[in-house]
């Protein structure tokens, strides 16, 4: 099969999954040098490999982060019981203000582009719709 498209040494080497390596490989204190390694590591030492990620991604929340996997079963896996986020909360906290935070383009070919404070302020007027017009039993 042929590849599609393969990233530059310099793009590789500049990447977020490349730096996550680096910082995860010293907290384990072995070589980790290519994403074989990466997965190989994150299955041997799976707690540490999704705790480090939260840490390193500083993923707001609150709780334990132990135990990471309750069950590893199809029907039951539970991850990080101990351990509460608000995925909204994560995702508008990181850019910057004048950051284009969603991008959309339309058929015809016109660009739309939302900056996170828009989008901050777009999710905050339909958060005070939903607590103002929205209650307990609403179907």
């Amino acid at each position: 099969m042929n590849k599609l498209w393969t990233p530059s040494e310099t793009r590789i080497s500049q990447s977020e999954m490349t730096r996550f390596q680096a910082s995860f490989a010293e907290h384990l204190g072995q070589p980790i040098s290519d994403y074989g390694e990466l997965h190989q590591a994150s299955i041997d030492n799976s707690d540490a490999f999704w705790q480090h990620l939260v840490a390193f991604y500083d993923v707001i929340g609150d709780g334990d982060l132990s135990p990471v996997c309750t069950d590893y079963s199809f029907d039951s896996y539970a991850w990080f019981t101990n351990y509460r986020l608000n995925f909204a909360e994560n995702l508008l906290a990181k850019g910057a203000d004048d950051a284009c935070a969603l991008q959309t383009i339309h058929e015809s070919g016109k660009h739309t582009y939302i900056t996170y404070a828009e989008l901050r302020q777009q999710v905050a007027n339909l958060q005070a719709a939903l607590r103002d017009y929205v209650q307990p039993g609403d179907v």
